[in-house]
Formats: structure tokens, C-alpha cells, sequence
């Protein structure tokens, strides 16, 4: 008797799906909870660098008015430029380095030299610490250790200078007080030396206005000590006329305000005063004073106390100074008046014209 076999028990085939499985935990493993590298573990975070970072802080500047924290779109060395209206030259720029800001139309140049042209094509040099110029206007302004020479051999030095083309123009605003130098051209002539707040300069009219707080001194050049040299003259301002070798004093309109002038023994003081400093063997008044004059005698022995008069005209080739429009003179206790009273410089004589008075000093008495 055979027996019927037993059927075999089914069994499911898991392998496939186990190795799926073991596959998916491996790679999430790997992507997910892998570690990260020991330099990526100690790294800073990787953030986006902004613009400004790569922007090179500039140097302290003399110009005012730059672009701040941005990229100039040019820089030039050796910069050369050329500034023209039609064919005539305004002005010619050098420096050892130029930046162009597109944007504002603007360039600062450093390390400059200018030639600054007149109507006549003569050149004015100027050399400074800086410039700025706006590439559609025709102005340059040149800033710190501001040397210029004039075509007549004119110099001034200042922090600023400012150059108008189209009005033949050099302006220094009051803020910036201004030192120059006239060297005379000519044996008889004084040499100019002058300080003032600002400072403008007419080229077509030749024209120097220093327009506040004014000290001129004239000084003849290689010449024996006189009376007249030094003069110095104090005052509100002074018009130059470059062509005609005059200076012009005025004060402004206050009853405190007078020119002051002193020469070596003398002081004097009015509201106006001219001096001609050109050749003084062809000059017959050399300094003449107008209203309020008062002239006070500093010398150890006094020709005079003080004088005073309308008008003082002062004759450097007499050595004498003629007072008029009602002219006084006192000495001592003694008030001496005329129509014309003359002040003897060297010989310690005062002399009084149309009238009975004379005094004459204690060196002509004794």
C-alpha cells in the first residue's frame, strides 16, 4: 500500500526584496547621514562678496566733492589733457596720475602741473598737490602747496586756486590766505612782497585784487638804507595795476578803519593811499596819501610830533613830504599851519609855505 506524498509548503523569495532593501539603507546612509568632511566640519560658511569689497579705500584727499565708495571706471597714469575752444588753448593739465568718474563727468588729477593760457597765448604755470575739472565745463581748480608764476615773473602760493578760462580769470576765495612776490624788472623798481585773505586776478586787464586783510611791503632791491625802504602798508584791500606799477589802498567806509603805513622812523595813517612802485628815478611822487592823513615821526630825534592834512605826497628823490589841504604840524606845544607845509625828511626842518610861521629843529637851532 503506497502513501500519497505530502505537498511541499510554499515559501516566498524575500532575497530580491532584501537586497533592495539593504541597498536603499546604504545609500541614504552615504547621502543622508554620512558625516561631512573633516574641512567641510571646520570651514566658515561660504557667503556672496559684495562689490565694495574689492573697492580700494582711497587716501585722504585735498578735493572736496569726490564720489565716495565707488570704482572710478579709469585710471590714468602719466595723464596728459589738453582743454580748447575751437583752436584756441584754455589750459593744459600734466599729472602722474589721473581717476575718471564716468558718471559725474569728473576728474582728479595728482601730482600737477598747468599752463593756464591768456588772451595773448602767454602761459601762467601752476603747480599743486591735486586738481578736479568737470569734463563738460571748461574750470580747473588745483588744490594744496598752490604755486603759480605769472608771465611778468608774478608769484603767489596759497592752498587753492580756482581758474576761470572764459573770463581769463585766477580766483582764491577769502578762506585762503595767499602770500606773493613781484620781482621788478627793472633796476629802479621796488620789490613787491604782499599776504592777503584770497586773491583775484584779471589777466586780459592786468589787474591783481587782494581783497582783505592786506600787508604789502616794498623793499628796494640792492640799495643803501633810506627813509622810504621798507615800506610796509596795512589795509582792507589793495587793487595792483600790474601794467601801470601802482598799488591802490582803500579801507572799508568805518571811522576806525585807516591804510597804515610805516618806513623806518615814520608812521602814517589815511583812508587811502597810492604807491608807485616802478622806477623810482622817474617817479616825482612816489606815495600819496588822501583824507584823515595823520603823520607821526617814530625817529629818536622827532623833526615833528605829528602832522596833519588832507593830502600827503611823499618825494623819495628830495626826501621830503609835502603836506596840503589844511595841513598842521605839532611839535611840542607849538601848532604850526599854512597853506603848504613840508616836512624836510633828513634835514630835521619843517617848513611851512604862505604863511609867517616857521620852526625849525633842535639841530638847526643849536
Amino acid at each position: 500500500m503506497f502513501k500519497k506524498p505530502k505537498k511541499a509548503s510554499k515559501r516566498l523569495n524575500i532575497r530580491p526584496f532584501l537586497l533592495a532593501l539593504l541597498v536603499v539603507f546604504i545609500v541614504a546612509e552615504i547621502v543622508v547621514f554620512s558625516p561631512s568632511p573633516i574641512e567641510e566640519r571646520y570651514a566658515p560658511p561660504i557667503t556672496g562678496v559684495e562689490p565694495e569689497a574689492f573697492i580700494e579705500q582711497p587716501k585722504e584727499s585735498l578735493v572736496s566733492g569726490l564720489p565716495q565708495n565707488r570704482i572710478p571706471e579709469d585710471i590714468v597714469e602719466q595723464f596728459n589733457y589738453v582743454s580748447s575752444e575751437g583752436t584756441q588753448k584754455l589750459w593744459h593739465l600734466t599729472s602722474d596720475q589721473a581717476v575718471l568718474y564716468r558718471h559725474e563727468k569728473l576728474v582728479h588729477a595728482i601730482r600737477i602741473k598747468a599752463h593756464l593760457y591768456d588772451s595773448f597765448g602767454k602761459i601762467t604755470e601752476v603747480t599743486g598737490l591735486e586738481a578736479k575739472y568737470f569734463m563738460d565745463k571748461k574750470d580747473l581748480e588745483i588744490y594744496g602747496d598752490v604755486h603759480a608764476v605769472f608771465p611778468d615773473g608774478f608769484e603767489l602760493r596759497s592752498k587753492f586756486l580756482k581758474y576761470l578760462p572764459y573770463l581769463k580769470k585766477v580766483e582764491i576765495p577769502n578762506q585762503y590766505r595767499v602770500q606773493g612776490e613781484g620781482t621788478p624788472s627793472n633796476e629802479g623798481e621796488s620789490i613787491l612782497k604782499f599776504e592777503s585773505n584770497g586773491f583775484n586776478y584779471k589777466m586780459g586787464e592786468f589787474q591783481i585784487l587782494l581783497p582783505e586783510a592786506v600787508q604789502v611791503t616794498f623793499e628796494k632791491q640792492n640799495q643803501a638804507p633810506s627813509p622810504d625802504s621798507p615800506t610796509h602798508i596795512e589795509s582792507d584791500q589793495c587793487l595792483i595795476l600790474r601794467n601801470k606799477q601802482m598799488a591802490q589802498f582803500t579801507v572799508k567806509r568805518n571811522p576806525d578803519r585807516f591804510v597804515k603805513i610805516t618806513q623806518p622812523g615814520l608812521f602814517a595813517q589815511s583812508r587811502t593811499a597810492d604807491f608807485n612802485y616802478g622806477d623810482t628815478k622817474k617817479i616825482l611822487h612816489y606815495l600819496i596819501m588822501k583824507d584823515d592823513v595823520l603823520i607821526r615821526d617814530t625817529a629818536t630825534q622827532n623833526v615833528l610830533k605829528y602832522g596833519t592834512a588832507g593830502r600827503a605826497a611823499f618825494d623819495q628823490k628830495k626826501e621830503i613830504i609835502v603836506l596840503t589841504e589844511f595841513p598842521q604840524v605839532y611839535q611840542g606845544n607849538d601848532t604850526v599851519v599854512g597853506d603848504r607845509i613840508i616836512v624836510h625828511r633828513k634835514k630835521d626842518l619843517v617848513e611851512i609855505e604862505n604863511s609867517n610861521a616857521f620852526s625849525q629843529g633842535e639841530s638847526e637851532k643849536k
